[in-house]
């Protein structure tokens, strides 16, 4: 795997994060707001929480976990295709 191919990568998850990141404050404000929320998909998310998402994005500055995360995505898609 290359540089370029490594900050593509990076920068997709980065994005990904950034989305979820989003999403969850959505659903914390719904949720305080008494709104019921709920959703289309069946899936449990490993980060279920605000704090949790951003201890995943500060694991992810250090340039060993994040090759990590890199390779675990990398093998999974690879998998999908």
């Amino acid at each position: 795997m290359c540089v370029t191919e490594i900050k593509a990568q990076i920068h997709f998850s980065t994005q990904m994060l950034q989305t979820i990141a989003k999403k969850m404050d959505g659903i914390s404000t719904a949720s305080e707001e008494g709104e019921e929320v709920t959703s289309n998909v069946d899936i449990t998310f490993p980060i279920d929480s605000k704090e949790n998402l951003l201890l995943v994005d500060e694991k992810l500055q250090i340039e060993e976990s994040r090759k990590k995360v890199v390779s675990i995505i990398h093998n999974f898609a690879m998998k999908m295709i």
